[in-house]
């Protein structure tokens, strides 16, 4: 497939799910390998969310399901720890084809072994244990913040705060290990709390929240 050079001028709404403000315009300038967008039935409600969608799809950081002969998104559904950590290592550049690792529940005949190895060899995400990764259980919406950061940083990138933290009110539902990681995704534009101010930590991540999150992010960093 043809390498295409992206620049990418990321316009995202600020939300978590929000349109009400818009967030700076930034230019990052990286590599991918270009593919039609696909044509997904099954966005009507989401067009707040088209943009990110059709964006990761097309250069292969998400992808959609095919049933019946018609493309779909399925964007309230939610996403395991190994489809994330593809997603991830995908949208960052960590992928390593000899990346390997001893977790149980990640067996190298498995499509996920190089993705899973790759993310927590490059240190972006962590294992339940040294021996378990969790790889089907589907990833936690404070699970995504820590790995976004983690991935941030390890890349050498920069996120651009654009406003000050007030906290959410389930503040305390919020892990220790991932209080950091959203709040500096809050002050970055990336997440918002719903309409009752809360961020639902422990809530499992929707493919279309998780596409709207790392849109936000490459249109963010420097």
């Amino acid at each position: 497939m043809k390498k295409k050079f992206l620049a990418l001028i990321l316009v995202v709404p600020f939300l978590l799910i929000s349109t009400a403000a818009v967030a700076p315009t930034v230019k990052i300038t990286t590599f991918w390998d270009s593919k039609p967008i696909p044509s997904y039935i099954d966005m009507g409600n989401f067009q707040w969310a088209s943009e990110a969608v059709d964006s990761l799809s097309r250069y292969g950081i998400l992808n959609g399901y095919i049933e019946n002969n018609k493309s779909l998104f399925k964007a309230n559904h939610f996403t395991t720890r190994a489809e994330f950590a593809k997603i991830i290592v995908s949208a960052f550049g960590f992928y390593d084809s000899g990346a390997k690792n001893d977790m149980a529940d990640n067996p190298d005949d498995w499509w996920a072994y190089r993705y899973i190895g790759s993310a927590v060899n490059a240190k972006i995400a962590n294992g339940y244990s040294a021996e378990w990764f969790g790889s089907k259980d589907n990833i936690l919406r404070q699970d995504v913040a820590v790995m976004l950061v983690n991935a941030i940083d390890k890349a050498g990138l920069k996120l651009q705060k654009v406003k000050d933290s007030a906290g959410f009110i389930d503040d305390d539902l919020i892990s220790d290990y991932a209080k950091t990681a959203v709040k500096t995704l809050y002050e970055a534009g990336i997440v918002q709390g719903d309409k009752n101010n809360n961020f639902n930590p422990q809530n499992n991540a929707e493919r279309v929240e998780i596409a709207v999150m790392i849109h936000r992010v490459l249109g963010n960093v420097q």
